[in-house]
C-alpha cells in the first residue's frame, strides 16, 4: 500500500529513536513487526525468470533430430558377488569394491566408494585407532565472514534500555553498524537490533524478535542505507545475515557477495 513506507519510517522512528515509546502501544509494536518482515521480504526475494515466448526454430529442429537419433539405452544390470566382512572389516569390502568397479555406472560406482569410506571409517573406529577430531568434525555449512562479540564498554540503545528484560548488551561494531541484543519482556525471547547510521534520522535500523528458546536473525541488503564501507566492501544487492549465536553475532553473506 502506498502509506507503509511512511508509516514504516514512523514506527521505526517510535521503536529505535531517541524518544522511543512504542513498548507502551502493542498495536504499534505489532504493525511493525509486520512491515519488517515486509520490508524484508521485499528487500530479499529473488528476481522472477525471464518469460520465454517460444522455442527457437533451430532450437526445436535440433532437439526433436536428437529425440529421434539417440538410441534408446536401458540401465545397466549392476552385478556383484555378495561381499563377506573379513575380520578387519575392510579388506574385503574394497576387493569387492575394485571387482564391481569395471561394471557399474558412474552413478553406483560413486555410492560403492562413499560406502566403503563408511565402513572403512566405522571399521577404524572400531579397532580403537586414533583419529584427529578436525577429520570428522570438520565444518560442511557455511561459514560467517565476522563474529561480533559483546563489547561491556559501549552503551545499549534507549530502546533496549526500557523494554528489555536487562541483559541487553552492544556487541562489536560492524564497519559503522551497531548491533545490540537482549531480551524482549513483552515475550520472552531475544531480540537483536541494528542501526545502520547511528548519526543519521531514526529510521535507519531494523530490529527482529525470536520466540522464546529460539534465536533471532536479520537479513540487511547491501545498498544506499548502508554505510560507504560497506558498500565499497560487500557487492551491491547481495545480503548480509547477522544472527544471534548465545553470546555471539555470527554475519553471513548471501553467495555473490564479494569482500
Amino acid at each position: 500500500m502506498p502509506e507503509e513506507p511512511g508509516e514504516l519510517a514512523a514506527l521505526r522512528a517510535r521503536a529505535y529513536g531517541p524518544h522511543a515509546d512504542i513498548t507502551a502501544d502493542p498495536e504499534a509494536l505489532r504493525r511493525l513487526t509486520i512491515l519488517e518482515e515486509g520490508a524484508r521480504r521485499a528487500r530479499t526475494a529473488p528476481p522472477a525468470p525471464p518469460i520465454v515466448d517460444a522455442i527457437p526454430d533451430a532450437v526445436a529442429a535440433a532437439s526433436a533430430s536428437r529425440a529421434v537419433s539417440a538410441p534408446q539405452s536401458r540401465p545397466e544390470a549392476l552385478t556383484r558377488a555378495p561381499v563377506e566382512i573379513a575380520p578387519d572389516g575392510v579388506a574385503a569390502l574394497e576387493s569387492a569394491v575394485a571387482a564391481a568397479s569395471d561394471t557399474a555406472p558412474p552413478r553406483r560406482r560413486w555410492s560403492t566408494a562413499a560406502l566403503a569410506t563408511a565402513v572403512t571409517g566405522a571399521a577404524v573406529l572400531g579397532a580403537a585407532v586414533a583419529v584427529p577430531a578436525t577429520l570428522i568434525l570438520a565444518p560442511t555449512g557455511p561459514q560467517p565472514v565476522a563474529v561480533l562479540h559483546v563489547d561491556a564498554n559501549a552503551d545499549v540503545g534507549e530502546m533496549f534500555a526500557e523494554a528489555g528484560g536487562g541483559d541487553a548488551v552492544r556487541y562489536d561494531d560492524f564497519y559503522g553498524m551497531e548491533v545490540t541484543g537482549g531480551s524482549y519482556q513483552e515475550t520472552g525471547g531475544r531480540c537483536l537490533m541494528i542501526v545502520f547510521d547511528p548519526g543519521g534520522a531514526p529510521g535507519s535500523a531494523t530490529g527482529n524478535c525470536a520466540a522464546e528458546g529460539l534465536e533471532p536473525w536479520i537479513d540487511v541488503p547491501v545498498d544506499g542505507q548502508l554505510s560507504g564501507e560497506v558498500q565499497a566492501r560487500y557487492q551491491a544487492g547481495s545480503t548480509l545475515r547477522f544472527a544471534l549465536s548465545g553470546d555471539e553475532v555470527h554475519v553471513f553473506v548471501s553467495r555473490g557477495g564479494g569482500a
